[in-house]
């Protein structure tokens, strides 16, 4: 093997491994935002219907 060749393929590697990362911190970042958008708004309602069972017992 050629010593361009290999740089030329360690060069194409690295390239789609930053590639790859960049994608898979973005897809773990997007699940994240979206399971706590989806937690905060069941806690929100929970907390919506303890309040108006209250005011509905005064």
């Amino acid at each position: 093997m050629d010593w361009t060749t290999a740089k030329r393929i360690f060069r194409a590697g690295m390239l789609d491994f930053s590639r790859n990362a960049f994608v898979s911190v973005a897809s773990i970042l997007v699940m994240t935002v979206t399971l706590f958008v989806v937690g905060v708004t069941i806690f929100a309602g929970v907390i919506l219907n303890a309040t108006l069972d209250e005011l509905r017992d005064k």
